[in-house]
């Protein structure tokens, strides 16, 4: 029995989900909708509120970071394998996404806790999350995506 889970953990490929790009930019939809609630509430001063909410980004946001490993960087490199060129773009978005992810949850783990300062500094750092995660969402929608759908 262990032979064969083994030879089938061996032979194991990825395949193509139809569905996997539409849901990925279903999640960053609501995560841009989660994003502007902590936004709203933020400019209310409603900080039981943006604590909640900094906790569902979170929760959300690593559920999001985790499917993408798996499902999508997985099968891009087993597939793009023999293209040198392409793999190096995979890798520069994969590294550069473990970068986004670090300060990303940095940002969270610090301002999820019970005790956290919403003050000027929280609100200068919000918006730098922000526009990271901005950007890597609209650099995965219109390269990294694509790469994906071409299969």
């Amino acid at each position: 029995m262990i032979g064969y889970i083994k030879n089938k953990l061996k032979k194991k490929k990825y395949p193509y989900n139809s569905r996997l790009i539409s849901g990925f930019k279903s999640e960053h939809k609501k995560l841009v909708s989660l994003v502007m609630d902590i936004k709203f509430a933020i400019d209310e001063d409603n900080f039981t509120t943006v604590n909640q909410l900094l906790k569902k980004l979170r929760m959300d946001i690593l559920g999001h970071f985790m499917q993408e490993d798996f499902h999508l960087y997985r099968y891009l490199k087993y597939h793009y394998k023999d293209d040198k060129e392409t793999i190096s773009l995979i890798l520069e978005f994969e590294t550069s996404i473990k970068e986004i992810q670090k300060d990303v949850l940095k940002f969270l783990d610090t301002y999820t806790k019970y005790e956290a300062r919403y003050d000027s500094s929280f609100k200068t750092k919000f918006i730098a999350v922000v526009d990271a995660l901005s950007n890597r969402i609209e650099a995965e929608e219109t390269s990294l995506y694509t790469l994906y759908l071409k299969q």
